[in-house]
C-alpha cells in the first residue's frame, strides 16, 4: 500500500470526523475555529491575519496506525 492510501486510512475515522464536528460547531467559520475550536490539550490555533492567515499546531496526535 502507498502512503497516501496509508494516511488516509489512517485520518478517516478519527482526524477528519473530529475536524468536520469543529467545522460545523463554528459554522465554518475560520476566524472562530483557529481561535476557539483549535485551544485544547491536542491542538492550538491563532488568527494571523482574519479571513485569510492562520496557524495551528498540534501538541498531541496519538493515531494507532
Amino acid at each position: 500500500m502507498g502512503y497516501k492510501k496509508e494516511a488516509i486510512d489512517c485520518v478517516k475515522d478519527h482526524v477528519l470526523p473530529l475536524h468536520k464536528q469543529i467545522y460545523d460547531k463554528y459554522d465554518g467559520d475560520f476566524d472562530r475555529i483557529y481561535s476557539e475550536g483549535y485551544n485544547s490539550k491536542s491542538y492550538q490555533g491563532r488568527v494571523i491575519e482574519p479571513g485569510k492567515a492562520y496557524y495551528s499546531f498540534f501538541r498531541s496526535l496519538s493515531l494507532n496506525c
